[in-house]
């Protein structure tokens, strides 16, 4: 049986507009002198200890974007609440290992399948906290990583390769998005795990969503999907719906486990402030 083990790192601060990697990129770096697997991505953020749980309000503000050596993961800056479902949102206890008060926020990005990094090869993390007018004005207290991994006996070769993919359409405003947002760029067909859907929220706690009505602030109603449809003219949401029938209100999730062709892409129509990202997977196949 393979041996779990955890690797992390982090970011100690990150200000307003300001972009940013790891502090010790080498923590991240496979360990072991053989490949290994990655199972899942957990991000802890904290955020400054002002407002009412900054960090759900603040939700889809921070961005961050991850490489397998050069191939990218994420179309470019993807929100980090976006990558993968809530474990805890602007709350926080000391079990947790807070002693300062603090609001800070869990994600998790369980990858749809393992994927496989050489012994010479890791995943490496960028973040970047955009300057807007909800931006923090003193940035953020700090941005943690930990992967969930597995070594593989040294000279494992992989007969496929199951590499993630999230991308990501984020509007302040009513709009629509384009064919090069929710998209597959790659030649193989895309595996689409599940879509996320996230507002910046005005309300004090999560269990304040419980309706589905998403307010966001200087919106006097919640946010809808209005129309949702793939690139081969398939209607997926048909009707005008409250963002919270389309998203898990618990996760913000939408498991769908449908297959994207290459080029292919989503189009969805929105009347208010939100983000929606498609994460996923593609299968290679190594190369002799």
């Amino acid at each position: 049986m393979l041996s779990p083990v955890l690797l992390y790192a982090s970011v100690p601060a990150l200000g307003r507009g300001a972009r940013l990697g790891v502090s010790t990129p080498g923590d991240l770096e496979n360990p072991f002198k053989g490949p290994m697997l990655l199972d899942e991505i957990r991000i802890r953020v904290t955020w400054p200890a002002t407002g009412n749980n900054p960090g759900v309000a603040l939700a889809t503000l921070l961005q961050g974007n991850f490489k397998l050596g050069t191939t990218p993961l994420t179309k470019g800056d993807v929100p980090i609440d976006l990558l993968g479902t809530v474990i805890n949102e602007g709350r926080d206890a000391a079990m947790f290992g807070n002693t300062t008060g603090e609001p800070r926020s869990y994600y998790q990005w369980r990858l749809p399948k393992p994927l496989f990094i050489g012994q010479n090869e890791s995943v490496m993390p960028e973040f970047y906290l955009p300057l807007e007018t909800n931006t923090p004005a003193g940035g953020l207290a700090g941005v943690e990583v930990m992967y969930a991994c597995r070594p593989l006996p040294p000279g494992t070769l992989p007969t496929r390769i199951f590499m993630p993919w999230v991308a990501a359409y984020r509007t302040l405003a009513a709009a629509t998005s384009t064919g090069k947002d929710l998209v597959n760029p790659w030649r193989e067909n895309l595996v689409v795990q599940r879509f996320m859907g996230r507002t910046p929220s005005a309300y004090s706690s999560p269990g304040d969503a419980a309706s589905g009505n998403f307010l966001v602030p200087g919106q006097a109603s919640g946010v809808s999907v209005m129309r949702m449809h793939s690139s081969s003219g398939h209607q997926i949401v048909r009707t005008k719906m409250p963002f919270g029938s389309v998203f898990n209100v618990n996760d913000r999730s939408w498991p769908v486990g449908s297959i994207l062709p290459p080029r292919g892409y989503y189009i969805i129509s929105v009347d208010g402030s939100c983000a929606i990202s498609m994460v996923g997977y593609r299968e290679i196949v190594p190369s002799a």
